[in-house]
């Protein structure tokens, strides 16, 4: 004996697409009510919901929190017109951070002794007195405007020390 499926118009409230075999067997028998199927899907934007935060302390225990200027340009944010200041591009000039072994190679993974990484001075000054080459020494981290995204680090300073490099003699 085979089954029939009612069509959709016998049945508008569902669709065949709705409806299984067994759920429509059971139907014929007077069994359950049926309930059309849900679809399901993850929670969205769970990003609202997380925080990680960025140890500054260790950061400038590690590297003696003194890094050269390489580059800085204006800032202001286009989400809150209030925070304006600038960004800078620095160079870690000492790292003494362990980072362990690497599990792949086994070998000890290297330290950010000459990498660089922005951050941005929320001073209301959009020019340091600082040239390419000036020593910086980080302030108060704003732990409210700094933000991880994934590997990323946004880092937002209320302010930074210059330590002008000696002029050369000539």
């Amino acid at each position: 004996m085979s089954t029939v499926l009612p069509s959709a118009n016998k049945l508008p409230y569902l669709t065949k697409a709705m409806m299984s075999l067994n759920s429509w067997k059971q139907k014929q028998k007077g069994g359950c009510r049926m309930q059309p199927k849900v679809a399901t899907m993850p929670l969205q934007n769970t990003w609202i919901y997380t925080k990680t935060t960025f140890d500054d302390q260790k950061l400038k225990l590690n590297t003696g929190n003194q890094f050269i200027l390489v580059s800085q340009r204006p800032y202001s944010s286009k989400k809150n017109p209030q925070d304006v200041g600038v960004s800078l591009t620095l160079q870690v000039v000492k790292d003494d951070g362990d980072y362990g072994v690497d599990k792949k190679t086994g070998m000890k993974r290297d330290n950010n002794v000459l990498n660089t990484f922005d951050v941005t001075i929320l001073n209301n000054i959009q020019r340091l007195d600082a040239q390419k080459g000036d020593i910086i020494r980080l302030g108060e981290l704003l732990d409210d405007k700094t933000f991880i995204i994934g590997f990323d680090i946004i880092l937002r300073y209320k302010n930074v020390q210059v330590i002008k490099r000696a002029a050369k003699q000539g």
